[in-house]
């Protein structure tokens, strides 16, 4: 099934509108922003129905991204559950373990000192990164590298940016995966210190690939 993003805002932002456009459509994440600059949101794994009634969904949860232009909230609780994060007993696995897969040059190693970096509580370059000329990850398609003006300036601002939502949407089709797939993030590149701006999208990034993980 191919993912859809549909957008409202002011007025046009009411239940009934909501309705019309997101029912009967399978899974949903609905983003919610207000006008105290708080980011929030949910998802369910069936369908929005207008049934007057409730329906049971195991899968579904709330998250919230920012609150009054402050990350807080969502980086303890981010930190909390990839800290104390365990593959589902299910999977009779006793470690989740991530593979990175990408062209050269797609920053794999940069991504996980960005990771390291954050948990070690200091800049660490502790992974070697280059440009290799020759990698077998060159059979990967090339995915467009892209910061635009506004969160090149203030990271914060990437939930609000186009340029960034229409290269998720291009991103998207490019390698076949739902938008809600593509998470963007920015590793650590000049910088001398730890940025939350920097961290907390790399836990999001985490947090969403342990999700995949307890996926499979």
């Amino acid at each position: 099934m191919k993912g859809e993003i549909i957008l409202a805002r002011g007025s046009a932002c009411t239940a009934t509108a909501f309705h019309n456009k997101c029912n009967n459509r399978g899974p949903t994440v609905t983003i919610l922003y207000n006008t105290n600059d708080s980011v929030f949101g949910g998802y369910t794994s069936i369908s929005w129905r207008s049934a007057g009634a409730y329906h049971t969904d195991g899968s579904a949860y709330l998250f919230r991204l920012y609150q009054n232009r402050k990350w807080t909230p969502l980086f303890n609780d981010l930190k909390g559950k990839i800290e104390q994060y365990k593959p589902l007993q299910e999977l009779n696995l006793p470690q989740a373990r991530l593979l990175l897969v990408g062209q050269v040059g797609a920053e794999k190693f940069s991504f996980f000192n960005t990771i390291n970096s954050f948990f070690k509580g200091y800049i660490t370059g502790q992974a070697c990164s280059g440009n290799a000329e020759h990698s077998v990850t060159t059979v990967v398609s090339r995915v467009p590298h892209v910061m635009c003006e506004i969160t090149s300036e203030d990271l914060s601002e990437i939930f609000y940016s186009t340029v960034i939502q229409e290269t998720v949407d291009r991103v998207s089709q490019i390698i076949g995966l739902p938008s809600s797939h593509i998470l963007p993030f920015k590793n650590y590149e000049a910088e001398m210190e730890l940025s939350n701006n920097i961290n907390i999208l790399t836990l999001l990034t985490l947090h969403k690939m342990l999700r995949f993980c307890d996926d499979c």
